[in-house]
């Protein structure tokens, strides 16, 4: 039986959302997530991840926060 737990964090980064958005795409991409897709007008980045055990899928959520941004990291299954 598959065990199914979701969490999520929130943290606050220097920079743009335009630079942070690719950033962490490239990130995924590097970290082994398929199917990483960017979308610039929610700016959210989703990506998968399945190995023999374990799988799932991430969605980073980028808000303003004055000059900087701030990332939402949600992990699901």
């Amino acid at each position: 039986m598959a065990i199914r737990k979701s969490a999520e964090e929130v943290f606050v980064v220097a920079g743009a959302r335009d630079d942070i958005i690719r950033r962490c795409q490239e990130a995924l991409t590097a970290g082994g997530f398929s199917g990483v897709e960017a979308n610039t007008t929610l700016y959210q980045v989703v990506g998968i991840f399945r190995s023999l055990t374990t799988w799932g899928e991430i969605i980073v959520t980028l808000l303003p926060e004055g000059t900087n941004t701030r990332v939402a990291v949600r992990r699901g299954v």
